[in-house]
């Protein structure tokens, strides 16, 4: 998945890639191998332990970009993978 360059778009307004990302797509940009060795390895510990700790919040961003209410399940998941 890139991460840099430029999409020209319609509007002929040149747009970086990360522009069209989601929330989603930032586990497998940060440990992507180049990505992890030049930057993120050296702010994380593991690479596993960063993808263990996104996953959880996908449901709970699901439930924010919906608009829905953000239960106090969702609240203690967020709680732990921050503290933890």
């Amino acid at each position: 998945m890139p991460v840099g360059g430029d999409l020209t778009c319609c509007c002929c307004h040149e747009i970086p890639l990360i522009e069209f990302s989601d929330f989603t797509h930032y586990e497998k940009i940060l440990c992507r191998g180049d990505n992890w060795n030049g930057v993120f390895a050296q702010v994380f510990d593991r690479k596993e332990s960063l993808s263990e700790s996104m996953r959880p919040l996908y449901p709970v961003r699901i439930t924010v970009k919906h608009t829905r209410p953000i239960t106090a399940m969702d609240l203690l998941c967020m709680k732990c993978e921050v503290y933890f």
